[in-house]
This record gives C-alpha cells, sequence and structure tokens, in this order.
C-alpha cells in the first residue's frame, strides 16, 4: 500500500487479475481525465452547404502527477505495465475512500511515464493512460 502524501488528493488503485482484488498504487496529483467522441462526417448531399456530424467511437484518456516511492513494490507495479504492455484495471477514488463517494472504473494501459531524478527515493512522476472501454462512474458501497 502506498504512503499518504500531502497534497495529492485522488487515489489510483489497479487490478492486475481484472477487478478481482485491487492494489493501492499512487496519490495523483491534477489528474486529468478527457472523454471524447469522434465526430464522423455525416454531410450530404441534403445538407445545404453545411456540415453535419454524427458521434462515432467513444474514448477515454487521464493524466496525472504523482511522487513515486521508489521501494514502494505497489507503486512499481505502473514501470512493469508500461514495460510489458499489460492492461489493468483502474479504480479511481476522487473524493478518498468511504461509503457514498464517487468512484470510476475501467481497463487501461500505461501510455507514457516520465519520471524526474530521485531525491531521497521519492520520483517526482508524470503518468498518461489510455482506457480500454468505458471509464463507469459509480459510488463506493
Amino acid at each position: 500500500m502506498s504512503n499518504s502524501l500531502p497534497g495529492f488528493n485522488t487515489l489510483l488503485y489497479v487490478s492486475i487479475d481484472g477487478g478481482a482484488s485491487y492494489t493501492e498504487v499512487l496519490e495523483l496529483r491534477d489528474l486529468k481525465v478527457k472523454r471524447a467522441a469522434k465526430m464522423m462526417d455525416a454531410t450530404s448531399h441534403s445538407s445545404a452547404g453545411d456540415e453535419e456530424y454524427k458521434p462515432g467511437l467513444r474514448g477515454w484518456t487521464a493524466s496525472a502527477e504523482a511522487l513515486r516511492i521508489f521501494a514502494d513494490a505497489g507503486q512499481n507495479v505502473i514501470a512493469a505495465a508500461l514495460a510489458a504492455g499489460t492492461r489493468l484495471k483502474l479504480r479511481d477514488y476522487p473524493s478518498g475512500v468511504g461509503s457514498g463517494k464517487p468512484k470510476r472504473e475501467g481497463f487501461m494501459y500505461i501510455e507514457d511515464m516520465d519520471e524526474n531524478s530521485p531525491i531521497s527515493d521519492l520520483i517526482a512522476t508524470n503518468i498518461s493512460i489510455r482506457g480500454d472501454g468505458p471509464l463507469v462512474d459509480g459510488v463506493q458501497p
């Protein structure tokens, strides 16, 4: 389990077994989740010269900043997943852990990980996530 770090405001849990069990891997700061739909051109002769579009494939990405503790085995799953191309299941608790608080879940790949030089075993890390399927919003039981 990750250590709690002041100023980091959302918890990231991942599962390597498809969601049967989760491990807290990082506390994230400035988590940015982007959901998008690719727009398909639906312009036709009856469009009277105006472009028309319909939503097509949907997807999501996320990026965040984290302090990685080099010796934390739970956090090392992120680096290992990037190296191996492992599909992980994400569970995010944007308001912390607690009954009735929000959660997000979805399958993902680690797309990018940018680490700065370690200072006393702490590594400032930026990660990019690519969703694989829907990102589902829910409420913690």
